[in-house]
């Protein structure tokens, strides 16, 4: 019995530190308990959940399959496996598992809402508003319900309902991350910098927020305090965003900071020969001490960025000349056709890269007046059998092995035609001819219409005219080429 009232003790301590968002601490208690009581299912089932909420799927999958093995009714077990097949990209395999939950409970409003979820990722949008709206039939003016359900909204191109969604989610919870995080990337998309920078603060808290480095060093929220200080601005998110914001930290030394830039290795090179006035390091190789310290994307609300203040791209962007001689040697001279390099995928763990990226294939005409250059290092199993058979497309993926390999490659390129990628971005900041070709609903930093935008003002954006329409996009862009 003592046992017993001490493991109860842990299990409530961990749903204490649970519902507090200390996923690890519960995750502690949830263990503590379980080695006092084992296989106890409902303590199995949080601890799947503090996993799942320390984005550690794989782990929370095991744990969660432990439950099914004791009960194959426990409609919670079936939830945390699916939530974690999502995690780990399955996205077949967790709807598969949520449907189980729904076949032991059709009223799981949480079950309902998370299904949603996944169908948006899947692009079945219509199914997916279906299962939101039925999850609130049964849960009506659940927060996080009518945030997810304001995702799906938003996939639909139907911004001002996502927004209303998200009115009513604020309502009830204030600070719930996941709705600030959301209303910020369409206020965003508007130009409502003032209000979208605040909210995009939001990103730290949300429910698959990053890691926020270096917590032990006070983060920089006045640029006054900047002048005379050390301070230490750290990359975020993907490679595409670290070059699209560097062009923050020149603006930062000339208030008369002395700046670290902690950037990932594949950037390192290419960022430490810019004229940005700070000095560049890897990932955890900045050596302090430091005075502050702030992720990069944070730098555009301290300077109060608005659509007419963004600032010119980071300055002095450029390959290494050895570099750029070697690629001259190995392309040889021109032929008279445009040399174009090419990126129609990027990282297939981007959440929207079902949406994002085009088929190889879909490069057929634009192979017949160019020549073309595949500079990605991702394919698809049906991209390898397109290229095998079209070796008028010569790819050069792996060949990529930094930054530094890629802007040399762009150098030599007359045109960069690219999909909402880390390619994009670089092609942009050098100044290249930039065609980015967009799904129907594009990333904020795009907007949702016109064919330019403030960032990279060598740019041109093609949008899809329906969802997963690539086809009107490559004939827009061939006639612009022809042009």
């Amino acid at each position: 019995m003592q046992d017993f009232d001490k493991a109860k003790q842990l299990f409530f301590d961990g749903l204490r530190e649970l519902e507090q968002g200390r996923a690890r601490e519960a995750e502690s208690c949830f263990r503590g308990s379980l080695a006092l009581v084992p296989n106890r299912v409902s303590t199995l089932v949080n601890l799947s959940s503090s996993l799942l909420r320390q984005r550690r799927a794989a782990e929370a999958g095991e744990v969660a399959q432990q439950v099914l093995a004791i009960d194959r009714e426990a409609m919670d077990g079936w939830l945390n496996l699916g939530l974690a097949s999502q995690g780990l990209g399955d996205l077949n395999q967790a709807l598969e598992c949520l449907d189980r939950a729904l076949q032991i409970k059709p009223d799981y409003a949480e079950a309902l809402s998370d299904k949603g979820v996944i169908l948006t990722d899947l692009q079945r949008l219509d199914e997916a508003l279906a299962c939101h709206a039925r999850g609130l039939q049964f849960n009506p003016g659940n927060p996080q319900a009518l945030t997810n359900m304001g995702v799906t909204l938003t996939a639909l191109g139907r911004f001002d309902d996502a927004m209303h969604c998200y009115d009513q989610a604020l309502a009830v919870s204030p600070g719930l991350p996941d709705a600030n995080w959301n209303q910020a990337l369409i206020r965003l998309a508007r130009g409502d910098f003032t209000d979208g920078w605040r909210q995009y603060e939001y990103r730290w808290t949300r429910s698959d927020a990053d890691p926020y480095l270096h917590p032990e060093l006070p983060p920089l929220q006045d640029l006054a305090l900047a002048n005379g200080q050390r301070v230490l601005v750290w990359a975020e998110q993907g490679l595409g965003d670290t070059l699209q914001f560097s062009r923050y930290v020149p603006l930062l030394t000339a208030r008369g900071a002395s700046v670290t830039f902690e950037v990932p290795e594949a950037l390192r090179g290419l960022l430490g020969r810019a004229d940005h006035g700070a000095q560049v390091v890897a990932r955890d190789r900045a050596a302090g001490p430091f005075d502050w310290q702030l992720p990069l994307l944070s730098l555009a609300r301290l300077f109060g960025t608005q659509p007419d203040t963004i600032p010119p791209v980071t300055p002095g962007l450029s390959a290494p000349a050895d570099r750029v001689a070697y690629w001259g040697t190995w392309f040889g001279p021109t032929t008279g056709r445009p040399r174009v390099g090419v990126a129609v995928r990027g990282n297939p763990r981007h959440r929207n890269d079902l949406a994002r990226s085009m088929p190889l294939a879909k490069l057929q005409a634009l192979a017949e007046i160019a020549e073309v250059y595949l500079i990605q290092t991702e394919l698809s199993d049906a991209d390898r059998k397109f290229l095998a058979l079209n070796s008028q497309i010569r790819f050069l993926g792996d060949r990529l092995d930094s930054f530094d390999e890629t802007a040399a490659i762009l150098h030599h390129m007359d045109v960069v035609v690219s999909v909402d990628t880390s390619l994009a971005h670089l092609a942009g900041a050098m100044g290249k001819k930039l065609f980015v070709l967009l799904p129907w609903i594009a990333e904020w930093r795009w907007r949702h219409s016109g064919d330019t935008t403030p960032w990279y003002g060598c740019a041109r954006l093609l949008r899809q005219s329906a969802e997963g329409d690539w086809d009107s996009v490559m004939s827009a862009l061939v006639t612009q080429l022809k042009a």
